[in-house]
Protein backbone atom coordinates (compact mmCIF):
# COMPACT_ATOMS: atom_id res chain seq x y z
CA UNK A 1 0.00 0.00 0.00
CA UNK A 2 1.32 3.43 -0.97
CA UNK A 3 2.18 6.04 1.64
CA UNK A 4 -0.65 8.57 2.01
CA UNK A 5 0.71 11.88 3.35
CA UNK A 6 -2.84 13.20 3.96
CA UNK A 7 -4.15 10.21 5.90
CA UNK A 8 -4.11 11.98 9.28
CA UNK A 9 -5.92 15.02 7.86
CA UNK A 10 -9.02 13.08 6.82
CA UNK A 11 -12.02 12.48 9.01
CA UNK A 12 -12.86 8.86 9.85
CA UNK A 13 -16.05 7.20 8.67
CA UNK A 14 -19.23 8.59 10.22
CA UNK A 15 -20.28 6.85 13.43
CA UNK A 16 -22.90 4.14 13.01
CA UNK A 17 -24.37 1.24 14.95
CA UNK A 18 -24.13 -1.25 12.09
CA UNK A 19 -26.33 -2.26 9.20
CA UNK A 20 -27.02 -5.97 9.79
CA UNK A 21 -30.57 -5.55 11.12
CA UNK A 22 -33.43 -3.20 10.27
CA UNK A 23 -33.00 -1.50 13.67
CA UNK A 24 -29.29 -0.98 13.15
CA UNK A 25 -29.86 0.42 9.67
CA UNK A 26 -32.59 2.74 10.93
CA UNK A 27 -30.40 4.21 13.69
CA UNK A 28 -27.31 4.38 11.47
CA UNK A 29 -29.30 6.23 8.81
CA UNK A 30 -30.69 8.60 11.47
CA UNK A 31 -27.15 9.36 12.65
CA UNK A 32 -25.76 9.85 9.17
CA UNK A 33 -28.58 12.05 7.85
CA UNK A 34 -28.42 14.21 10.96
CA UNK A 35 -24.65 14.54 10.85
CA UNK A 36 -24.67 15.49 7.17
CA UNK A 37 -27.30 18.16 7.88
CA UNK A 38 -25.23 19.59 10.76
CA UNK A 39 -22.17 19.58 8.52
CA UNK A 40 -24.03 21.88 6.11
CA UNK A 41 -24.93 24.28 8.93
CA UNK A 42 -21.53 25.42 10.19
CA UNK A 43 -22.87 27.72 12.95
CA UNK A 44 -24.93 24.85 14.38
CA UNK A 45 -21.92 22.53 14.29
CA UNK A 46 -19.83 25.10 16.13
CA UNK A 47 -22.57 25.74 18.69
CA UNK A 48 -22.83 22.00 19.43
CA UNK A 49 -19.07 21.75 19.97
CA UNK A 50 -18.89 24.92 22.08
CA UNK A 51 -21.75 23.71 24.31
CA UNK A 52 -19.74 20.58 25.10
CA UNK A 53 -20.07 16.83 25.09
CA UNK A 54 -22.35 16.52 28.12
CA UNK A 55 -24.80 19.08 26.77
CA UNK A 56 -24.79 17.33 23.38
CA UNK A 57 -25.59 13.96 24.94
CA UNK A 58 -28.35 15.48 27.06
CA UNK A 59 -29.90 17.23 24.05
CA UNK A 60 -29.60 14.21 21.75
CA UNK A 61 -31.26 11.99 24.38
CA UNK A 62 -34.11 14.47 24.73
CA UNK A 63 -34.66 14.67 20.97
CA UNK A 64 -34.06 11.05 19.97
CA UNK A 65 -35.18 9.40 23.18
CA UNK A 66 -33.48 6.42 24.75
CA UNK A 67 -32.83 3.77 22.12
CA UNK A 68 -31.01 0.57 22.83
CA UNK A 69 -28.50 1.06 20.00
CA UNK A 70 -27.99 4.78 20.55
CA UNK A 71 -25.81 4.52 23.63
CA UNK A 72 -24.03 7.29 25.50
CA UNK A 73 -20.77 6.02 23.99
CA UNK A 74 -22.22 6.29 20.48
CA UNK A 75 -23.50 9.82 21.18
CA UNK A 76 -20.00 10.63 22.43
CA UNK A 77 -18.54 9.35 19.16
CA UNK A 78 -20.89 11.67 17.27
CA UNK A 79 -19.77 14.62 19.40
CA UNK A 80 -16.11 13.71 18.88
CA UNK A 81 -16.68 13.66 15.13
CA UNK A 82 -18.33 17.08 15.30
CA UNK A 83 -15.34 18.36 17.29
CA UNK A 84 -13.00 17.08 14.58
CA UNK A 85 -15.10 18.76 11.91
CA UNK A 86 -15.11 22.02 13.84
CA UNK A 87 -11.35 22.15 14.10
CA UNK A 88 -9.44 24.55 16.34
CA UNK A 89 -10.97 27.55 18.08
CA UNK A 90 -14.69 26.96 17.46
CA UNK A 91 -15.61 30.09 19.48
CA UNK A 92 -13.44 32.26 17.27
CA UNK A 93 -14.87 30.63 14.16
CA UNK A 94 -18.42 31.25 15.31
CA UNK A 95 -17.60 34.89 16.09
CA UNK A 96 -16.07 35.30 12.63
CA UNK A 97 -19.18 33.84 10.99
CA UNK A 98 -21.39 36.16 13.04
CA UNK A 99 -19.28 39.13 11.97
CA UNK A 100 -19.67 38.14 8.33
CA UNK A 101 -23.45 38.09 8.72
CA UNK A 102 -23.52 41.58 10.24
Amino acid sequence: MAHDPYRNERLPDLPNVGFATASEKEISDLIQFFMREVERQRPLLLEIVIAGRDRWIETARRIWGVRRLLTEDKLGEIYDYFAQQAGPNPRDQLAALAALRS
